[in-house]
């Protein structure tokens, strides 16, 4: 197996395994309605998933502006009540959230599916 080098803890390390994220994903399913949060460079602002056009998951970047949802709140330039898309791993869902004191971390092992209809 080859290793790749990772600079958050500056050492070789293996790569991440799909499968193993896709089955971590498969448990956490999430539809429209979704309390979620946008993640933007000025931290992350509370918002509702308002419609999916496609499945995305939450590990991977793209396919893009498969998520729209609406913002609850202000931050920044981010204003209450905007409709935004963006793709999966920028909108993870409040349940996905752990807080720290001073930070906090996005668990992305999850994915959005359309509701069924």
């Amino acid at each position: 197996m080859e290793l790749v080098f990772d600079p958050v803890y500056n050492m070789m390390l293996p790569p991440a395994c799909p499968v193993a994220m896709k089955v971590g994903a498969d448990r956490n399913v999430f539809h429209e309605g979704t309390a979620a949060y946008y993640d933007t460079f000025s931290g992350l602002i509370p918002c509702k998933v308002l419609e999916i056009q496609e499945v995305g998951y939450g590990f991977r970047c793209g396919p893009y502006n498969i998520i729209k949802f609406k913002l609850t709140a202000d931050r920044g330039a981010y204003k209450k009540g905007e409709i935004l898309t963006s793709d999966a791993s920028h909108v993870p869902p409040q349940k996905m959230i752990r807080r720290r004191k001073y930070s906090s971390t996005i668990m992305t092992t999850y994915k959005y599916v359309k509701t069924p209809a």
